[in-house]
């Protein structure tokens, strides 16, 4: 995941089987994921869903970015490696 800060976010994290159309019958997962830029919080929420092959626990490769315009981080990113095993995560990136 990429997060460029400067204001709040809401996204979806969107997974099925990916070669099939069992999606329209349900199988899939979602996870909402909120970056809340004041506390510098990325919030993974709870996994809700499932298909065939489907692995609740994940790693996630987060990756934040400032903008340039911000002189004091020109060149500033934080990067956080992350265990998830499907249930809300809290990741703080405040510096």
């Amino acid at each position: 995941m990429r997060i460029y800060t400067g204001a709040d976010v809401t996204f979806t994290l969107y997974e099925d089987e990916g070669n099939n159309y069992n999606y329209e019958n349900g199988a899939y997962n979602e996870i909402i994921c909120r970056w809340n830029d004041k506390t510098r919080v990325l919030t993974i929420g709870d996994s809700n869903g499932n298909f065939s092959g489907f692995q609740k626990d994940k790693v996630f490769n987060i990756t934040v970015i400032y903008p340039l315009e911000d002189s004091d981080r020109q060149t500033e990113s934080m990067k956080k490696v992350v265990q998830y095993s499907g249930q809300k995560l809290n990741v703080n990136f405040d510096l």
